[in-house]
């Protein structure tokens, strides 16, 4: 597919200029052109829009990474341009050479020092060093143990990912630090907003080049212990973690389900329990990690499930028992309970299974956004993006000055602030239009946010025909 027109980029820019997207979109692409001045310009005036947001941030380093990268190549000191495709903390985006055992290769050849014994194991030799790989052969000797290891799990690192903020985790750690901690979506170490969250690091590529030292460190030698330097802490191969230790978020799994109403992803809700199952299901949430899922009832019950097959799903942040109405259920007696919960994600049913009470449980898999730098940039029309994003910002704009002011406090206190990202924005804006539920539902199965916008949009035209019909 060609890649976006500068033209488009730049009415899109000027009919929205606080839309992040397109700015970073016209860098990509200037960049691409070696117009460095230009693609900085827009960079810095992305990460200005939404400083919580790094991907301005991101932009900025990867600018300044690739012009050194392009100055190397015209100087010959360096044999590659490409993407690191991980992040920007990656030294080179070289790969290895391939490589042989010989115990004849002296380790002076091959650039490291083993232990000296009749026990020694065989010598890595390294071939033909071309001017990239020697790049990464030389990042390869300054390692040292640590850095090649995970700062969550304390284990060599495994499907490593790089946060904007340049830390690295295993993947899986770096998941599971992010679910326990999902509203903050910082990262683990400095605190540093990750963009995007739990999806974002679910679709990183994995950083190549830490990757493929971790590889080499795992074959070098076949577990001999590498110096890189006198006086510097040994490089262990790595050697693969416990399974256990790694949090696979595609891995289905299984939850009770609330089948009651619709709930957006990022938003809150307050529910009055009082069926004995869903109180059975209640105490059972509370004695553990305290998350379940609701879906919207099927629109037919003679057939399959009696809900729908996209869900959310939702953690209690505070239950009121009601003592004074206890009935007899599974779990015993147990009260009514008030509870307060908030949208993490949402997710799509694989199987499901009701107990002998009626509670229902489903097996379902997690679904997330795909993000911009996942789904392509050239896929989507940015002037019309921008310009779908304006009618929906304006539209709210409206509605907002329509209220009276004690009103429209109100408004903006029970529905939260309104988020300032697109992909937040349109669950939001969905909530408060009046529409029907199952209507509303087809929001949750759209996972590409350019998509989900113009959805909107033609919702909020259909209820301006319908208003103007009225009259």
């Amino acid at each position: 597919m060609p890649p976006l027109a500068l033209a488009e980029l730049n009415a899109a820019i000027a009919l929205a200029p606080d839309l992040q997207a397109p700015l970073l979109a016209r860098a990509k692409i200037l960049t691409s052109l070696g117009r460095w001045s230009d693609a900085s310009r827009d960079a810095r005036a992305a990460a200005a829009l939404n400083p919580a947001n790094r991907r301005g941030t991101i932009a900025i380093h990867l600018i300044s990474l690739r012009r050194r990268r392009r100055s190397a190549v015209a100087s010959g000191t360096s044999g590659s341009d490409e993407d690191n495709g991980g992040g920007v903390a990656a030294p080179m985006p070289a790969t290895w050479a391939t490589r042989s055992h010989a115990r004849s290769q002296s380790p002076s050849a091959a650039g490291y020092r083993l232990p000296a014994g009749p026990d020694s194991l065989p010598t890595p030799t390294l071939t033909p060093p071309t001017k990239a790989w020697r790049g990464l052969a030389r990042a390869a000797l300054s390692l040292v143990a640590g850095d090649l290891e995970c700062n969550l799990c304390l284990g060599p690192l495994r499907d490593p990912v790089t946060s904007p903020c340049g830390h690295a985790w295993c993947r899986g750690c770096a998941l599971l630090a992010l679910d326990h901690d999902r509203a903050a979506r910082r990262c683990p170490l400095c605190r540093t907003a990750v963009p995007g969250g739990f999806g974002y690091v679910m679709r990183r590529p994995a950083t190549r080049a830490l990757r493929t030292l971790c590889e080499e460190a795992a074959q070098l030698a076949g577990g001999a212990v590498i110096v890189a330097e006198p006086g510097s802490s040994p490089i262990v191969p790595a050697l693969s973690p416990p399974e256990e230790t790694q949090f696979d978020p595609s891995a289905p799994f299984e939850i009770p389900v609330f089948v009651c109403s619709l709930v957006m992803p990022e938003s809150t809700q307050s529910f009055h329990i009082f069926e004995p199952r869903y109180r059975a299901m209640v105490e059972k949430c509370l004695r553990g990690r305290r998350r379940f899922g609701i879906c919207l009832p099927a629109r037919s019950f003679f057939t399959g499930p009696s809900f729908v097959e996209f869900g959310t799903m939702l953690e209690i942040t505070h239950a009121e028992a009601l003592d004074h109405d206890k009935v007899f259920t599974s779990l015993g007696l147990l009260p009514r309970y008030v509870v307060n919960t908030v949208a993490l994600h949402r997710f799509r049913v694989l199987s499901h299974r009701q107990t002998d009470e009626g509670l229902d449980y489903a097996t379902v898999v997690r679904v997330e956004d795909v993000e911009f730098e996942d789904s392509g940039l050239a896929t989507w029309d940015p002037l019309r993006f921008a310009s779908n994003f304006l009618r929906a910002r304006q539209f709210l704009l409206a509605l907002l000055g329509s209220l009276p002011a004690e009103f429209r406090e109100s408004f903006l206190a029970q529905h939260q602030p309104i988020p300032f990202d697109p992909a937040g924005f349109s669950f939001w804006l969905v909530k408060i239009l009046r529409l029907h539920p199952y209507q509303k539902y087809e929001l949750l199965l759209q996972t590409n946010v350019v998509e989900r916008m113009e959805t909107v949009v033609s919702w909020i035209d259909l209820i301006a025909a319908h208003t103007r019909g009225g009259r």
